[in-house]
């Protein structure tokens, strides 16, 4: 980034996640300053998948139902 700060943030918190797709889409931070790494547990062991962020501030290639937007984060999403 501009300043040459790294943060790595481990968070379950939706608003967390929702408040950087935000300044994505306002122009405050550029999609690829953010990194989304989601980890799932498998018989095999943990996975991690990248989800992609656009500029517009949405989820691109969605790996798994529990990445996708719900009901509530849309409405959210639409009024803030």
């Amino acid at each position: 980034n501009r300043r040459g700060n790294q943060f790595i943030i481990e968070t379950h918190s939706e608003h967390l996640v929702l408040r950087l797709r935000k300044l994505i889409r306002e122009g405050m931070l550029l999609p690829e300053d953010v990194s989304v790494l989601y980890v799932s547990r498998e018989e095999e062991g943990s996975v991690i998948d990248q989800i992609g962020i656009d500029e517009k501030g949405n989820f691109v290639d969605c790996i798994s139902p529990k990445t996708k937007p719900n009901s509530k984060e849309i409405i959210n999403w639409i009024e803030n």
